[in-house]
């Protein structure tokens, strides 16, 4: 696992964030289907505790965005989801929760295989997810795109390339630059 960063180094980013979501109609991308609810902070037991039943460090900006904006109801898509107690997806689940679904095994299709160090955190809609890979502190961004799936292939196409790291994922919500676009641009660099 990579180094990990000092809070400080995402404040200029946290505080971006508090500030586009002062205003509930841009605190998602979602915001005109769905309103937003963004939920309380989480302490730090509630992230361990969630780093625990994941195996996996969750990436500084995550943590940090947890604990000093919210568990989540904010960011790009129908906004982040959380840890416990935080925001869920359509289908209630938390990050936690939607991560062991995914990593379970598939009687009926012997090709699935999550990527374990993969941790779903914005519900995009349609079954998508925007992922976190937790291999690094800078958390690249992946998008799951499960509606690509042909039956009886490989699952390889559905993980899409969305952003090198989660802070410029999240630069790119800030400066109103379309998910699909990026994705398929190449996605969101520096």
């Amino acid at each position: 696992m990579g180094s990990q960063r000092s809070w400080s180094a995402v404040l200029p980013m946290i505080d971006r964030i508090k500030k586009r979501i002062e205003n509930l109609d841009e605190a998602t991308e979602g915001a005109t289907l769905i309103e937003p609810t963004i939920f309380p902070v989480a302490s730090e037991a509630t992230i361990r505790a969630a780093e625990a039943e994941l195996g996996l460090r969750l990436p500084t900006l995550l943590r940090e965005l947890y604990k000093q904006v919210g568990n989540g109801g904010y960011g790009p898509g129908y906004g982040l989801m959380g840890v416990a107690s935080g925001a869920t997806d359509d289908l209630g689940n938390n990050i936690v929760d939607l991560y062991h679904w995914y990593r379970r095994e598939n009687p009926n299709d012997v090709r699935w295989s999550w990527p374990a160090s993969l941790v779903p955190v914005c519900h995009l809609g349609c079954a998508m997810y925007a992922c976190v890979d937790c291999s690094e502190d800078a958390g690249r961004m992946i998008w799951f795109e499960p509606n690509l799936h042909e039956e009886g292939e490989p699952w390889d196409s559905c993980f899409v390339p969305l952003a090198d790291s989660m802070e410029n994922w999240l630069v790119g919500w800030l400066q109103g630059r379309a998910l699909p676009n990026a994705a398929t641009t190449g996605g969101l660099g520096g």
